[in-house]
């Protein structure tokens, strides 16, 4: 509850505009939705749970409505103001090891002119949405998130990303964790990085991609690995 107090507080600071306890009503009925593991917004339509209305601060659910113009209504620079107020602090207890991934959200939709990315599990280009988030290995706690477009790549966020990483690590050198899929572009650029503190990252790659050096015999193996791989299952529908 010391969480939900702390984002009250930062609510009716920030989001004030949208006013006199709607901000706090915003924010306690997203923050409880994720603790209490309700799966979408459309679910508030049907969702009559008193409890959760004095959670959220009020004496019913917001339908989904009202909670979608809630939304829409706030503004852009009190929204950002209130991110970077809510952020997790990177303790020392916590390491200096983060892990940058990356979350492929398909958009079936024709409503808005959505930009094109590879969706490795349905292994195909098509409409997409990319989540970035980097993660305190040692603390166990999800640091920032940022939305972007479907062709946005891993090695160019995980730049931007470390201007503000490391200014919160206070000097510290950090250890990135980072996929294969980035490895090639990393290097190629890794002498662009922002020269912000007089130590650079050093990265990891949870997977080695096969080189030059490889010999036959280990290219024979990959080989036959893929030939006695098991069957995929059905694609799935578009």
């Amino acid at each position: 509850m010391a969480t939900a107090v702390r984002l009250h507080r930062r609510a009716e600071r920030f989001l004030g505009r949208l006013g006199a306890g709607k901000a706090t009503r915003l924010v306690l009925s997203l923050f409880f939705k994720a603790v209490l593991g309700i799966p979408r917004v459309f679910h508030f339509e049907t969702l009559h749970d008193l409890g959760f209305a004095i959670l959220t601060d009020g004496k019913q659910v917001l339908s989904r409505t009202v909670l979608g113009g809630l939304v829409r209504a706030a503004p852009v620079k009190g929204v950002l103001r209130f991110v970077r107020a809510t952020q997790p602090t990177l303790h020392t207890s916590d390491g200096t090891t983060i892990s940058i991934d990356e979350h492929v959200i398909a958009r079936f939709t024709r409503k808005f002119a959505i930009r094109k990315g590879f969706h490795t599990i349905r292994n195909k280009h098509m409409k997409v949405e990319k989540l970035f988030y980097p993660f305190s290995v040692g603390g166990r706690k999800l640091l920032s998130l940022i939305v972007t477009r479907g062709n946005a790549g891993l090695a160019a966020l995980s730049q931007k990303l470390l201007v503000p990483l490391r200014r919160r690590a206070r000097g510290r050198t950090l250890r990135v964790i980072l996929d294969a899929g980035a490895r090639r572009k990393t290097t190629k650029s890794s002498s662009h990085w922002p020269n912000t503190h007089d130590r650079s990252p050093s990265f990891v790659f949870r997977a080695s991609q096969p080189t030059a050096s490889d010999g036959p015999s280990s290219r024979r193996r990959r080989g036959n690995a893929w030939r006695n791989r098991a069957p995929s299952p059905r694609r799935p529908p578009r």
